[in-house]
């Protein structure tokens, strides 16, 4: 069983929706041997959006947090929360989104 994590992005919420098992298929970015722990795609409330995530786990217990085809509208100051819930609090601030589309990790 997995638990749903939230993504917050800018003043939107976006939910990781039917978070499960996924084959590992991760880009470049990334080292080239991980584990996917959990998958998901966006559901924007206030801003369309749209891609998948992935919570990844390296061979030396390193976690990322990977974006594929991520896709979403342009604001000031857009930052990336995990939340435990799909009510966006209590949260962790990862950092500032690195992109508004495209494929990248934290």
């Amino acid at each position: 069983m997995y638990k749903i994590i939230s993504v917050v992005v800018a003043a939107g919420i976006f939910f990781l929706n039917g978070c499960s098992k996924a084959p590992d298929n991760i880009t470049e970015i990334l080292p080239t041997t991980v584990t996917t722990v959990s998958t998901g795609t966006f559901a924007g409330n206030a801003h369309t959006t749209s891609g998948t995530v992935k919570v990844v786990i390296d061979a030396a217990n390193k976690k990322f947090l990977v974006f594929e085809n991520f896709r979403t509208d342009n604001g000031p100051d857009l930052k990336v929360w995990l939340s435990p819930g799909t009510s966006g609090s209590p949260y962790q601030e990862i950092g500032t989104l690195k992109a508004v589309s495209g494929n990248f990790s934290y």
